[in-house]
């Protein structure tokens, strides 16, 4: 979810005097190659149905030729949610990429819903694109979208762990993001956490275990356990270079206070 390469025309033509003879020759247009999806995109769509409500959606997709593959997740738009299983449907869709980069992309159907999408693929981006959703609980509902690849989480993220206006010190991610996307279209990560401060937020474990962290589109989440306390937390980037993650957090279980707040962490260049 990358650049298009515009028609191009060579034409050669020889022409000789001598002996009254001429030849001529022209060349062949090259092929043009169709914009490839690969890997984690963002979506960004706003509803032209709902005033003031857009919905973010993270998809991994896979391009052979000019076929399209991929799998969605809605971030927050209730009618990809499933409230039993605290998670977002997955959403396979298949479509192409034509060579001028024209995009068109539909869902299977998931709970009775058929997702539409399309738009302009160039340059790592999506642009110009819309989206219908027929069938089920969003049946009708249609808007606007534009698009850009992610970059890898892979680095050293670090910032400040804010409570109730309160600096609870510094808080380091070290992050690995695997490759490929696994079954679901969720790019897992592993690494540590750790923290440095002043005695406010202590940790049985520091550096501590990254659990259950997946990434899709933007967004991340995961799980630090610190040996006193497990810190769920997510967030989002806020841009498309992906340096900076703005979390929230909630600590469940152990005796770690504070047990909610925020995070702004910032890649090592």
């Amino acid at each position: 979810m990358k650049r298009v390469i515009g028609p191009i025309v060579l034409a050669v033509a020889c022409l000789s005097g001598c002996g009254g003879g001429s030849s001529s020759s022209s060349g062949t247009p090259p092929t043009q190659t169709a914009p490839a999806l690969n890997g984690n995109w963002e979506i960004q769509s706003t509803s032209q149905v709902t005033a003031n409500v857009s919905y973010l959606i993270g998809g991994s997709f896979a391009t052979t030729g000019t076929a399209v593959t991929g799998i969605l997740h809605f971030l927050n738009y209730s009618c990809y949610y499933i409230p039993a299983k605290n998670s977002e449907w997955d959403v396979p869709v298949t479509g192409t990429v034509s060579s001028s980069g024209s995009l068109s992309l539909t869902s299977a159907v998931v709970d009775g819903q058929t997702l539409n999408l399309g738009g302009t693929v160039a340059n790592g981006g999506i642009t110009s694109g819309t989206y219908s959703v027929s069938g089920g609980c969003g049946n009708g509902e249609h808007g606007t979208l534009t698009g850009f690849s992610v970059p890898s989480f892979t680095g050293t993220y670090s910032g400040n762990i804010v409570s109730n206006g309160v600096n609870w010190g510094t808080m380091t991610l070290n992050l690995t993001q695997d490759a490929a996307p696994d079954s679901d279209g969720l790019y897992d990560l592993s690494g540590t956490a750790s923290v440095v401060n002043s005695g406010l937020w202590i940790w049985a474990a520091n550096p501590a275990e990254l659990a259950q962290a997946t990434a899709w589109g933007g967004y991340i989440q995961g799980t630090v356990l610190t040996g006193n306390g497990a810190i769920g937390f997510n967030g989002t980037i806020t841009d498309a270079t992906g340096d900076t993650i703005s979390c929230s957090f909630s600590v469940t279980g152990g005796t770690l206070t504070p047990g909610t707040g925020t995070f702004t962490l910032t890649r090592s260049k």
